[in-house]
């Protein structure tokens, strides 16, 4: 679905190369197809809703906990970097977003306590947040989104546990989606994966550390296309007026990961028709 091909001084962009979605149909034309689907599924619309009604609706509660904790997530890890607060205002931070609380390390080690007697906790937030002012002027941030990742996973936990890399994964994603709102979306990779077969294309992963990167150029190449930004576009915004559809498609994967069952027709059929 495309690779970075180029990183500005000053802030990351991502160039995406053209991706054959699905051989007959251009992105955009299969977007609107299955936006137009879920509307029409029993499963996501069971009211039957008016198209328009629908998107003002649709995965709103998982939107909604994104724009209301992404920011927090964001003020906590910049203050903890600038030495101004503790782990625990991070735990604080992170008890508050839906990916961050369902995740299986937080259940684990997400309890009282937790950042202020858990003696490996600093050190899973260190190595968390040890690239964020890479992460605000890149110049490499596929490597030092690996990297953070790689180094977590050496984290020994309680009980002679490996961090998983998956866990990892969310954990930074989470932390990506929130410092650069404009670049990254919380991961995991059914999540992505669904999205994308329902769309009409496949989720590129080439390898166990590129899941986070290749599902922020997909997400990012959704959200630019007019259909994406027709339906669900001005529907949202952040305490500074700002619109982050990143989240909105986020919140969106986060609802539809269970299937798409209650549909007739093959998207990239309709997309073609």
């Amino acid at each position: 679905l495309g690779m970075i091909t180029k990183i500005s001084e000053n802030k990351l962009n991502y160039t995406i190369k053209p991706y054959d979605w699905n051989g007959n149909a251009d992105l955009d034309t299969l977007v609107d197809a299955w936006i137009q689907k879920l509307a029409k599924s029993t499963e996501y619309n069971p009211d039957s809703k008016p198209l328009e009604e629908w998107c003002d609706d649709f995965a709103r509660g998982e939107i909604q906990n994104r724009y209301d904790t992404l920011p927090n997530i964001g003020s906590a890890v910049f203050s903890f970097v600038m030495g101004e607060s503790a782990p625990a205002d991070l735990l604080k931070a992170f008890s508050k977003n839906d990916v961050l609380r369902d995740n299986y390390l937080y259940q684990k080690l997400g309890k009282p306590g937790l950042f202020t007697e858990n003696p490996e906790a600093k050190k899973i937030i260190d190595k968390i947040i040890q690239h964020y002012t890479v992460w605000q002027n890149p110049e490499d941030a596929t490597g030092n989104v690996m990297n953070a990742m790689k180094s977590l996973a050496d984290v020994k936990l309680s009980g002679g546990q490996v961090f998983q890399p998956h866990f990892a994964k969310v954990l930074i994603s989470a932390v990506l989606s929130s410092v650069r709102p404009d670049l990254f979306v919380d991961y995991r990779k059914n999540r992505w994966n669904e999205l994308a077969k329902q769309i009409g294309t496949s989720f590129m992963e080439d390898g166990e550390e590129d899941g986070v990167i290749a599902a922020a150029e997909l997400a990012q190449s959704i959200t630019k296309t007019n259909s994406f930004k027709k339906y669900f576009g001005g529907k949202y915004k952040d305490a500074s007026g700002n619109e982050h559809l990143l989240w909105v498609l986020a919140g969106i994967a986060w609802v539809i990961r269970g299937g798409l069952d209650n549909v007739d027709e093959n998207l990239s059929d309709v997309a073609d028709k």
